[in-house]
């Protein structure tokens, strides 16, 4: 039995019929199953007529063998798809930018070989094989060890291209500083005061934040190097002055354009994003802790999340002694009402 947090895999094989000089011969597949509460969907279709909706994801291959790295793979192309809550939608399942690419949360000693191969293009992995400390250089670019809470970026071309912009550190800054004022040692999945400030939803909401807004300084500079300066109409951007996307690093923004995400992300997405999104770093130009402070303020007056916190906080304390599938309940529902203002938000503008 499914619920909404877990997903399922199902492996197969099927049939090839003889074609020309090729004999019959078996194919393999494999499946990734979820479902969704339908009142979730953002428009329900008419053959959807029962309280939950479940689809798979289906790749098939030549051999069995290619499975345990595609897994991981298929899980997460199935979970995006269904985080859209529209099924209409099939271009999150545009796997390109996976192909070549290994995600293991366990990576056994056997399989080094495999992040080493020449058709490896890349991998995010975790191991506890001391091995790959001992030959860092030869497995990795960035090694987060969770051991001693460091993170090492063992390439040098990335050191640089990582490097934290002015911007940069004054957003972390100001991040950790909130983060730290309500940190409770003894409950670090909630901040002491309950409420949003602190909270893992307001770390989430500000890198998605940051992340948008990178994005449409991204094609705001795009913009700006494409339309010769005669035919731009950036009337509704004065208070920009040159090119935004300095603040987030443009040795950083140079190496992401020579990448396969980039040429996908640059394929699929508006050219005019920043009409849309903000094309500023959240703490960009001469802006103060109080100024961030002023416009976080206006951000939860707008979404009346400390009022929403305030009252899952009732939800979740009663539901506290059911069980974590009710606390975990309460917290997603609550972020989707916040999602769904900010949805309403967002087409307003």
């Amino acid at each position: 039995m499914l619920d909404s947090f877990s997903e399922d895999f199902s492996y197969f094989t099927l049939r090839k019929k003889a074609m020309g000089e090729s004999a019959a011969t078996s194919v393999f597949g494999m499946s990734c199953t979820r479902q969704l509460d339908a009142k979730e969907l953002i428009e329900r279709p008419t053959d959807v007529t029962r309280s939950t909706v479940q689809k798979s994801v289906v790749i098939v291959a030549q051999g069995p063998h290619l499975f345990p790295g595609w897994r991981e793979k298929l899980s997460l192309v199935t979970r995006a798809w269904f985080m859209q809550r529209d099924f209409r939608d099939t271009q999150i399942l545009k796997v390109d930018n996976f192909e070549g690419c290994h995600f293991g949360p366990y990576t056994p000693l056997q399989q080094l070989d495999m992040l080493a191969d020449h058709d490896t293009k890349s991998y995010f992995v975790g191991s506890t094989n001391s091995l790959l400390l001992q030959q860092k250089d030869r497995y990795s670019d960035v090694i987060i060890n969770l051991d001693d809470t460091t993170v090492s970026i063992t390439s040098s071309f990335l050191r640089s291209s990582l490097s934290l912009t002015h911007a940069d550190r004054r957003w972390i800054d100001f991040l950790h500083a909130k983060v730290s004022a309500t940190w409770d040692p003894s409950d670090p999945s909630r901040p002491t005061n309950h409420g949003y400030l602190g909270s893992e939803e307001f770390i989430r909401l500000q890198f998605e934040e940051y992340l948008l807004a990178l994005l449409s300084a991204t094609k705001y500079h795009l913009y700006l190097y494409s339309v010769p300066h005669s035919k731009r109409d950036l009337s509704a951007f004065t208070d920009i002055e040159g090119d935004p996307s300095l603040d987030f690093g443009e040795a950083w923004l140079e190496a992401w354009k020579v990448t396969s995400n980039y040429k996908l992300w640059n394929k699929y997405t508006d050219s005019h994003l920043f009409d849309i999104v903000d094309p500023r770093h959240p703490t960009a130009g001469a802006l103060s802790i109080e100024d961030v402070n002023r416009r976080l303020a206006a951000q939860i007056e707008d979404l009346h999340l400390e009022e929403r916190f305030a009252t899952s906080k009732e939800t979740i304390n009663k539901h506290l002694a059911s069980g974590k599938k009710q606390v975990s309940t309460a917290f997603n529902n609550l972020w989707a009402d916040v999602e769904t203002f900010r949805s309403a938000q967002r087409a307003k503008a």
